[in-house]
């Protein structure tokens, strides 16, 4: 398929930054939340990363958007337990296009990857959408997503703090599970 092709049935996840590079807008979205997810990262009790860290982006589409806020993330772990594998887990609808993913993944795409700068980091592809458990319990440091919000059944509680996370205190932090999205 090509540009046009895509253009003309609106915005694909398709071709090996297609998709990151038609919506800007969500980049912007990722890195101005960055700040907020490394001081998440920095909240973590150091016991609950020492053997290992596994973030998952919810909704990644080719991960072009979320490369670089990866990277500051793998960083930041790095930072406070130099020893410690990395899984990231890209999650997204089945029909997402996985191939542009990988190839972004793994530099072969328009963007820069984190590999080349890390070991001991172990990228994981899944086609399961936020409507099902993604990985086993007990097993996620770090939950991401953004600009994903038009796939919720409902709307959730009014979010005063942007955080729901289980460290956060105050201003309606209530966790997604608790407000039964």
């Amino acid at each position: 398929m090509g540009v046009r092709e895509a253009q003309s049935e609106g915005i694909r996840m398709s071709g090996g930054g297609l998709y990151s590079l038609a919506t800007i807008g969500a980049k912007d979205v990722i890195d101005a939340a960055t700040p907020l997810v490394l001081d998440a990262i920095e909240a973590l009790p150091l016991d609950s990363i020492a053997n290992g860290f596994t973030l998952s982006d919810m909704g990644s589409a080719d991960a072009g958007t979320s490369l670089n806020m990866i990277g500051k993330v793998i960083d930041a772990v790095s930072k406070r337990v130099p020893s410690a594998p990395v899984s990231v887990v890209y999650t997204d609808q089945p029909r997402n296009d996985f191939n542009a993913l990988i190839t972004n993944i793994y530099g072969l795409g328009p963007f820069e990857t984190y590999l080349d700068k890390k070991d001991n980091v172990y990228p994981l592809v899944s086609g399961t959408s936020f409507y099902r458990q993604i990985i086993p319990s007990n097993s996620l440091n770090l939950g991401f997503s953004a600009t994903a919000m038009h796939w919720l059944s409902k709307k959730s509680m009014q979010y005063f703090k942007p955080c729901s996370c289980r460290w956060c205190t105050g201003y309606g932090t209530k966790s997604l599970s608790e407000s039964g999205i």
